[in-house]
């Protein structure tokens, strides 16, 4: 069951650690971080991020269904690919 009013410094939070996270991912890469690798690095990064938070909620909470569970992860390849492309595209014009 969702908050009533969502608690925003825990999103944000949230948030800034899967940005370092996925930052560190791409940065940590030879050379100059190139838009593609970025994208392939934060899908990745995305699935296995969000399959070990569901699979861990599924495992101790009444939250989540086996089928959300599994497909969840999925969902998420879009949204982190799409940000590990925009931190490739920062940190190549940073460097």
């Amino acid at each position: 069951m969702p908050r009533e009013s969502p608690l925003v410094w825990a999103v944000a939070l949230a948030a800034l650690s899967y940005s370092a996270l996925l930052t560190l991912a791409i940065g940590n890469r030879l050379g100059s971080p190139a838009i593609g690798a970025g994208v392939k690095v934060g899908a990745v990064v995305g699935v296995l991020v969000w399959f070990t938070a569901d699979v861990m909620l599924y495992g101790i909470s009444n939250v989540m269904n086996l089928t959300s569970t599994l497909i969840d992860p999925l969902l998420e390849i879009v949204p982190s690919a799409v940000a590990g492309g925009a931190i490739a595209v920062v940190l190549r014009n940073v460097r």
